[in-house]
């Protein structure tokens, strides 16, 4: 289980039909999602890969009839960022953890079978305002030494290893909450993380 900080959603500008390795675009877009739903119905894509060569195009994992072997076509949503490297950290919950309470954004942590998880993993914050939250973190931090890699032996005898971070680790992810914030205060968006 991870956490992914990122620029909120822009605004949805259409619909394109494609699977889910993103290389497949297909060059059939769509102004609303009920369009996108009537075509996909029309060719019967819920239910058979061969029809794909009649409507899409082929993808990385494409096999001998150039349909994808790999996955299932589905809707994807089209935004103003369409085809725009837009930034995004994610991390693993425990690594969230730390960073959210760098941040002043931790309001506590709770059990689950898969380890700590912080209670507010999801949320959502003025670009503007989470600059200053990560811009006061690294000023106030004075090196990260890392963590390292514990192995827990469970009931039964299952083994969880937790991995460890690196020397430095906090202060490169506040590096890239920086960007995702600069990014998205850029284009008046908020910064989310979920």
């Amino acid at each position: 289980m991870s956490v992914t900080f990122s620029p909120s959603m822009a605004t949805v500008t259409g619909f394109r039909i494609g699977c889910s390795c993103k290389t497949n675009k297909s060059k059939v877009t769509f102004g609303s999602y009920k369009d996108a739903e009537a075509f996909y119905v029309k060719h019967n894509l819920t239910q058979s890969a061969s029809n794909f060569p009649s409507v899409l195009e082929g993808c990385q994992y494409a096999g001998k009839e150039g349909y994808c072997e790999e996955c299932s076509p589905f809707i994807h949503v089209i935004t103003e960022d369409d085809g725009q490297d837009v930034p995004e950290v994610n991390m693993s919950n425990t690594n969230a953890i730390k960073l959210l309470e760098m941040l002043g954004l931790l309001t506590g942590v709770e059990e689950s079978p898969f380890g700590l998880l912080p209670v507010d993993a999801c949320g959502a914050e003025e670009a503007d305002d989470f600059l200053g939250r990560v811009l006061t973190a690294q000023a106030l931090s004075t090196g990260d030494p890392g963590r390292p890699e514990e192995t827990e032996v469970m009931e039964g005898g299952a083994m969880v290893i937790h991995c460890g971070t690196p020397e430095g680790y906090a202060d490169q992810r506040l590096e890239q909450l920086r960007e995702v914030a600069e990014w998205a205060k850029a284009r008046g968006r908020m910064v989310t993380w979920s």
